[in-house]
């Protein structure tokens, strides 16, 4: 009986992000049966539980390197790793990562991500380098495909999409049970998620949502994807709401709960990605706003669905808007989404079995 063979995962596991947990929840899926799985993780112990797989201290170097070593594929991602917008010790960490295992001539995939922003010439230099020598990209959307193109002329790179479009709903009875818990059986709701904001488009967006709230009769319902990153401003938030009752979901879920949970809401109102992702699987309106590169660039995929500039939050036409769309139906189709979705399990069995091929994509 031959060994099975031995995938390293490094991404942004372990921090209590549910975007990213879904991510390693979709990989684990798609991969624990067939390949030995280990992941960098922050909470190594946790991972590992909550998972049923082998997870190191994603700082402890020297394991890593080990681990790596002995290992048949790095894989990077998914998520937005390679960037320096939010932190250039970040950009560098993940690109340290790779360049252990190409020194050590183990097979390294770029894993449905996005790429950038980039900001500081000197990681633009050393992205690219490391791109280049990198066996295969698969990329989640056109701006990130783009990107690399760029930086690296030639290189092949896959577009597919985000591994968190393969989610399913969890069953309603779990569902039904969390609405129980906070109070909000049989009402009409919508969701928001936020992330950090300055003072005054906290105020701003306070105004915004009381507007449709009262416009609507809908509950507002908050969720935070990160309660370390989010959780500040989503209390502030609450706080300078006069004219609208809200509700704060108080207790983590998995990626599956939340897309249940949103298909009992009108519409989510997300300044995070994966929120509008959960929103997306849940079949319901995404209000999007443009905090982040990879919210324009799923909603521009959509095709109908509307974006938001932040600096307009306080323009009472954003509200009228947002009511209109809440009122029409869904036209949005997933289905070109899903199908490049599931491309990158198989340019995963492509990397580590000979026998299969993926062709070329234009």
């Amino acid at each position: 009986m031959s060994k099975r063979k031995s995938i390293i995962i490094s991404g942004y596991y372990g921090f209590h992000n549910l975007g990213d947990d879904a991510i390693l929840e979709m990989i684990s899926r798609d991969l624990s049966t067939d390949y030995d799985l280990t992941v960098l993780s922050r909470r190594p112990s946790e991972t590992s539980k909550e998972y049923g797989l082998r997870a190191v201290d994603r700082y402890n170097l020297r394991k890593i390197v080990q681990l790596i070593s002995g290992a048949d594929l790095l894989i990077s991602g998914g998520g937005t790793l390679l960037q320096d917008m939010s932190s250039v010790h970040s950009l560098l960490y993940y690109l340290l990562i790779i360049k252990i295992a190409q020194q050590r001539s183990v097979p390294v995939m770029i894993y449905a991500s996005g790429i950038g922003p980039i900001i500081h010439r000197f990681s633009r230099k050393i992205l690219a380098s490391a791109l280049s020598k990198t066996d295969v990209i698969s990329l989640r959307d056109k701006r990130s495909r783009e990107y690399v193109h760029e930086l690296c002329a030639g290189k092949e790179t896959f577009l597919t999409a985000d591994p968190v479009l393969q989610m399913e709903a969890s069953a309603d009875a779990a569902v039904n049970a969390f609405f129980d818990q906070n109070g909000l059986t049989g009402e009409d709701m919508f969701a928001v998620s936020l992330r950090e904001m300055d003072e005054q488009e906290q105020l701003q967006m306070s105004a915004l949502l009381d507007r449709v709230a009262s416009l609507s009769g809908c509950i507002p319902v908050f969720f935070c994807m990160q309660d370390s990153e989010d959780l500040p401003t989503t209390q502030k938030v609450r706080q300078h709401m006069t004219r609208a009752h809200s509700v704060l979901l108080d207790r983590r879920v998995s990626g599956s709960d939340m897309t249940a949970i949103l298909k009992h809401m009108k519409c989510v109102i997300g300044l995070r990605f994966h929120a509008l992702i959960f929103g997306a699987l849940a079949g319901i309106h995404l209000i999007g706003f443009n905090a982040d590169p990879k919210i324009s660039a799923f909603l521009e995929e959509l095709k109908t669905e509307p974006l938001f500039s932040l600096s307009d939050i306080g323009d009472g036409k954003t509200a009228d808007h947002i009511l209109r769309t809440m009122a029409e139906p869904c036209r949005y189709d997933l289905t070109e989404l899903k199908e490049r979705s599931s491309l990158t399990k198989k340019l995963v069995h492509a990397i580590l079995d000979p026998q299969i091929s993926v062709g070329k994509q234009t």
